[in-house]
């Protein structure tokens, strides 16, 4: 188990297999409860590491501020010292070097620029949590992934994200209402009628939280087709 300081810093990083470890959390939980604890426990790091990164940046803000007037305090020092030798010379001498001194503090200043660069872009190569949670039924889990912040979600699975296969969530659903359907059952799902229809709950949910219900996996198959007939 992950300490929380560890958590803060890789909660939302992917393993060399492309899992999170949100989706390891999801995998390995035994019981939609025990899925719903794990995440609780895994929102609060990311909340932790959310607010550290908001404490670094004030830090170095208030560095960069702490900074910047070291350096506009030396330059007026040596103005000052620029002008008292200048006052034994003629006075065009003295407004020169009263320019110059000007012109040297007003170049202390510096723009920081920085960009943000998107992460995970390609097609993952293993499924997200959200895709993981949806094939077993659990709407709890679903909808705490679903309220993660968007930088999040790109990491855990949102409406529209796709696995190694194409599949949205909503095909991922569709396939744990079929598998369980026939009888078939992952580690943490439900087998038979009440695994199927929580399955099928979840899809309403994805939908009602903006998931395409027309859209195509890489063998051309909708959630529907998935399912062997209509959402409905």
């Amino acid at each position: 188990m992950l300490s929380l300081c560890a958590l803060q810093a890789d909660v939302l990083a992917l393993d060399s297999s492309g899992l999170s470890v949100f989706a390891h959390a999801l995998l390995n939980a035994p019981s939609e409860d025990t899925a719903t604890h794990t995440l609780s426990v895994l929102t609060h790091a990311l909340s932790e590491r959310a607010l550290t990164a908001v404490e670094n940046t004030h830090a170095t803000h208030t560095a960069k501020q702490a900074s910047e007037t070291q350096g506009t305090n030396a330059t007026q020092a040596q103005t000052s010292t620029g002008d008292t030798a200048a006052h034994v010379d003629s006075t065009e001498t003295n407004q020169h070097m009263s320019k110059a001194g000007a012109g040297a503090g007003a170049s202390t200043s510096t723009r920081v620029t920085g960009e943000h660069v998107g992460a995970h872009s390609r097609r993952p190569t293993a499924p997200t949590a959200l895709h993981i949670a949806c094939t077993r039924g659990w709407q709890e889990p679903t909808r705490v992934l679903l309220a993660l912040p968007s930088d999040a979600r790109r990491v855990t699975g949102d409406v529209s994200s796709r696995d190694a296969r194409g599949d949205t969530p909503l095909h991922a659903a569709a396939r744990g209402a079929a598998q369980a359907g026939a009888g078939g059952v992952g580690s943490g799902g439900v087998s038979g009628q009440q695994g199927s229809t929580a399955c099928l709950a979840v899809m309403r949910y994805l939908i009602e939280e903006g998931a395409d219900d027309v859209v195509t996996n890489d063998a051309g198959r909708t959630a529907a087709d998935l399912l062997g007939g209509s959402l409905k």
